[in-house]
């Protein structure tokens, strides 16, 4: 799955940009970090392992949450 996220103009990353994906239940399924230049972040995140379904996708720094919305994982 592709991750891209351009950063407003000025905004500088708190340390290292990660994403996170969370099954429905909530629980953490895959936490990765996301290369980042000085205007997005952008970066693959392996689902292959993972259960076809819905999942929720946050982009966040060190001190706060950057993006999130829905992701549906589908079998090959």
């Amino acid at each position: 799955m592709q991750v891209s996220l351009a950063l407003p103009e000025g905004y500088r990353l708190e340390g290292s940009a990660q994403a996170l994906l969370l099954d429905a239940q909530g629980k953490e399924v895959l936490r990765e970090q996301v290369p980042t230049n000085t205007s997005e972040l952008r970066g693959q995140l392996d689902v292959s392992g993972l259960p076809s379904g819905l999942y929720y996708l946050h982009l966040r720094d060190a001190a706060k949450w950057l993006a999130g919305g829905k992701v549906v994982v589908t079998g090959p």
